[in-house]
């Protein structure tokens, strides 16, 4: 038995021993080594933790027997002694080959009673039972007496007990026995806890063997499911101590294979010029055709992008040796070099990514008198693509002259690109592989490089302001709120203008409502009024638009929709479209009172040589979504003297889209909704204006009523972002509807947080990240919730959000195999301004790593704003799909972590170590209620 013991501890010893010559200390002993002869000893002092009939444990790692005790000393369990001790061949373990007693630790005499002095804790089973007593650990024995009252003991049961080393007998013998966990559930107390499946693990309850006949033997198989990444300690009991184990475990599913990476991630590479560049020959383009009756003078600037400023980028160069001004706060003197600046840096990056998508080879199908390119991606923009872009075909390097071709996209079908071309080369062409360029379009940026010159003109000619009559009579929409009604009627007053006025509307709380209203009361109060209505998005753009329409209180001709020059008709609601009738011809489009268009395409009514301050009031929804130099496209057209600004968004959702790095750091990033909303008029006060909302309302109004959300969805957002002032309006039935749902984590709470240690990854040339678990969970809980035998949610109030392009795209791959692809999936900024019933969000990363990754860490991770938008969107339940420990180091998502966990609204795998206190709590908190 000896020679057992000391195998079972002999990988213990090997470890020890590799530690201390490592020059780790071993815990628990200190000693030193000598030779003596061919023998290697070791002396240690440490303490008598077991002892058992012939032998006995000092620190449950050296081996003793009873000869070697000097003089033949009594030991007992707790008794501090000194080992000599050396290292067995055979079995690998350690024995102690003279054990002699530390004087003064212990009073040896036989009158003294060790068994008082030296009871020791111990912890262990029930190995046998008799009707007197038993032992445990098969020895240490206990008489029934020593059992604790209303405890009846079974073989089996573990329990604690204190005991000690009779003197005489040199035997262990416990008293105060009680039990810990028990063999015989219906003769004791279970922890139920203990049966009960935890968080997304389970385990098969088809645990019974049923009867044996003697001999026979039986095979079960017990299948445990969990997805994505686990780690499980495992405790393995020995008499008296015990040793830990971690399994880890990755847990994959059959539907993973669907989305498993085609190839392996291969960065896309830098495409090497030659230094010798061959002769080149450059063959037009055919001549686009605009909307006939479209007209504008052509006047708008180029403004180059400087040399110096392209050689500072690409070299890596301080951007402060080019604009040594954008270290300086932003003012009036430097804020047209600034923002010159800004734009040219987006344009810089803009064509840096363009680069990215170039094609090597390619062969272009036929369509009539045009030709097709496909473009994988460019139906998700990658690369953005609009009709009239150009785009440059080279005929490939096979000597020292290639031809290059102007070709212009006509159109953009999923992911074929038709193109117009040189018609002799569209005769000619016998589908030889080509290289493709896109080209960037400076349009856009050149007009916000004219605005920014217009800006320095407005407040010029600033007169007296003068209040505007209030028209007499009801609002045209009747349920308006306290709020909406005065923000309305201080933008028809208009006391403060020129100065912008700013309608602050957090998610839900009807911002659009209020101003289609608002248009409405200008329109028919001020007849001299010419409202230009403006928005980033032709999107949101439409919205209005459409609005308007459906009010049914404007008369044929009073207000059209103006669009880019090349937009397709197919992309544009029927009942807007009547509108858009009248917008091609730009001169007559100014003689409607309202004209609704985008930022950018308000710039053609500079080249129409529109005189500025045309337009009585410009109103700009969605105006935290763009930059400032976009915002002043519109705004440069409003009248010096008296124009009232109307600015309608929300700082605290997402800001402008801006590629370059630079340009973000100077500035570029933020709205002028942002930066107004930030200056000492607009900020808030609440012992100036505590009566007003806290700001002062000839400036500002903020929306308070929200309509959308449950109040557990919206309790966060509420705290987080807008100083817990947002109230629930919503529709009871509605947001209610979900409550009893038979996937939540505590019923009555439409919050789940599903921790899953999934695994990222890339594939091909995409640097855009996906992960198989979560997109399999997320395909779960779709298919739960869509096909719910008593509670099915429609698809189309299903909406789910994920960070990254790749993530999305491999979310539909799994929803097309189940036929649920008519639920929408998107990034965040497509969901922006949007609402559902139920709203999934998949964080993708997984990897710790992560955190310090700025590069990669585009999406949730490091954006409050982007956050913001995504945990809004739902009206009656928010899923969020994602692995905690990379989560929580971002103050957002472990505020929200923290919130699931304290509402009992977390399941998946295990936590952080920062919030399991979180957890204990939650699940002490749920037994009280029980």
């Amino acid at each position: 038995m000896l020679s057992l013991l000391s195998k079972a501890l002999s990988y213990f010893w090997r470890r020890t021993d590799d530690e201390m010559r490592d020059g780790r200390p071993l815990v628990g002993i200190s000693g030193w080594l000598w030779a003596c002869g061919d023998k290697e000893l070791k002396r240690v002092q440490g303490v008598v933790t077991r002892l058992c009939h012939d032998y006995g444990m000092i620190d449950d790692m050296i081996v003793f027997t009873k000869d070697v005790v000097t003089k033949n000393m009594l030991l007992a369990v707790g008794q501090e002694v000194i080992a000599t001790v050396e290292e067995d061949k055979t079995s690998g373990g350690l024995k102690a080959v003279r054990v002699d007693t530390i004087q003064n630790t212990q009073d040896s005499s036989p009158d003294c009673d060790a068994s008082e002095l030296n009871k020791k804790t111990l912890i262990g089973s029930i190995t046998f039972l008799s009707v007197d007593g038993g032992y445990i650990n098969q020895n240490t024995y206990f008489a029934m007496q020593d059992v604790w009252e209303d405890f009846k003991p079974y073989e089996g049961d573990w329990v604690q007990a204190k005991y000690y080393i009779n003197s005489t007998t040199w035997k262990s013998e416990a008293v105060a026995v009680r039990p810990l966990r028990q063999s015989h559930p219906n003769e004791g107390n279970v922890d139920e806890d203990i049966i009960r499946d935890k968080g997304e693990l389970e385990v098969s309850r088809m645990t019974d063997f049923g009867t044996l006949k003697q001999g026979e033997s039986k095979r079960m198989i017990i299948w445990i499911e969990i997805h994505g990444y686990s780690k499980e300690l495992l405790l393995l009991g020995f008499s008296d101590f015990t040793v830990g184990r971690y399994i880890e475990a990755t847990v994959t599913n059959e539907e993973e294979l669907l989305i498993a990476p085609v190839q392996p991630y291969s960065p896309r590479k830098p495409k090497i010029i030659p230094e010798s560049q061959p002769r080149k020959t450059t063959v037009a383009g055919p001549q686009l055709t605009r909307n006939k009756r479209r007209w504008c003078s052509n006047f708008l600037p180029h403004y180059t992008v400087p040399d110096e400023l392209r050689k500072c980028v690409e070299q890596h160069l301080d951007i402060l040796t080019f604009q040594p001004l954008l270290a300086e706060r932003l003012n009036l003197d430097n804020y047209k070099a600034n923002f010159s600046t800004l734009l040219w840096l987006e344009e810089i990056q803009a064509e840096r990514d363009l680069k990215d998508y170039y094609m090597s080879g390619v062969t272009l199908k036929r369509n009539g008198n045009l030709l097709v390119l496909e473009v994988p991606g460019v139906e998700e923009g990658r690369p953005r693509l609009v009709p009239g872009d150009k785009v440059i075909l080279k005929s490939q390097i096979y000597s020292d002259h290639i031809i290059e071709y102007v070709a212009y996209v006509a159109e953009i079908c999923e992911e074929d690109v038709t193109l117009k071309v040189n018609a002799d080369f569209e005769r000619t062409y016998n589908l030889e592989p080509m290289d493709v360029e896109f080209v960037h379009c400076r349009i856009p940026g050149r007009r916000c490089q004219l605005a920014i010159q217009q800006a320095l003109y407005l407040g010029e000619k600033v007169g007296e302001t003068v209040a505007l009559k209030q028209r007499d009579g009801d609002f045209f929409n009747p349920v308006l709120n306290v709020q909406q009604k005065l923000a309305v009627k201080r933008i028809l007053s208009g006391e403060c203008r020129p100065t912008p006025y700013l309608l602050f509307g957090p998610p839900g709380t009807g911002k659009t409502v209020t101003v289609i209203e608002a248009i409405l009361q200008i329109h028919f109060t001020l007849p001299d009024s010419r409202i230009l209505v403006c928005a980033p998005s032709n999107a949101a753009t439409d919205l209005i638009c459409l609005r308007l329409h459906q009010s049914n209180l404007l008369k044929p001709g009073t207000m059209v929709r103006v669009n880019a020059a090349f937009r397709s008709a197919e992309h544009i609601d029927d009942m807007v479209k009547p509108y858009c009738k009248d917008g091609d011809d730009i001169q007559k489009a100014l003689w409607s009172r309202i004209v609704v268009t985008t930022c950018s395409t308000a710039g053609f009514f500079y080249q129409a040589d529109t005189r500025l301050g045309h337009f009585t009031h410009v109103i700009l929804d969605e105006a935290g979504q763009a930059s400032e130099p976009e915002s002043l496209i519109p705004i440069g057209l409003i009248s010096e003297a008296d124009g009232q600004i109307i600015l309608v968004g929300d700082p605290k959702q997402l800001g402008p889209t801006v590629k370059s790095k630079l340009a973000q750091t100077f500035g570029l990033s933020m709205s002028l909704l942002e930066r107004l909303s930030s200056r000492e008029l607009y900020l808030r006060d609440e012992d100036a204006f505590g009566a007003c909302g806290a700001y002062n309302p000839l400036l500002i109004t903020k929306l308070t009523k929200n309509y959308r959300s449950h109040s557990a969805l919206l309790a966060l957002p509420s705290k987080l972002f807008y100083h817990k002032e947002l109230e629930v309006c919503a529709d009871t039935a509605v947001v209610t509807s979900l409550l009893n749902w038979g996937k939540l984590p505590r019923k009555g709470f439409p919050l789940i947080f599903h921790g899953i240690r999934g695994s990222e990854t890339r594939e091909g040339c995409s640097p855009s990240w996906f992960n198989p678990a979560e997109a399999v969970q997320v395909m779960m809980y779709c298919c739960q919730l869509a096909r719910s035998e008593y509670s099915a949610v429609s698809v189309a109030d299903i909406g789910v959000i994920a960070p990254y392009r790749k993530q999305v795209e491999k979310i539909r791959v799994l929803l097309r195999s189940i036929d649920l692809e008519d639920i929408k999936v998107g990034t965040v900024e497509e969901f922006q301004g949007q609402e559902f019933m139920v709203v999934i969000l998949s964080t993708v990363r997984s990897q710790k790593v992560v955190i310090d990754d700025e590069k990669q860490c585009l999406g949730f991770l490091c954006n409050p704003k982007r956050f913001n938008v995504a945990i809004t969107r739902a009206k009656a339940l928010l899923i969020v799909v994602g692995n905690p420990h990379v989560l929580v180091k971002d103050p957002c998502f472990c505020e929200l972590l923290e919130y699931s966990l304290t509402n009992g609204a977390y399941r998946g795998c295990d936590l952080p170590t920062e919030l399991e206190h979180l957890q204990k709590r939650e699940k002490v908190e749920i037994k009280s209620i029980k």
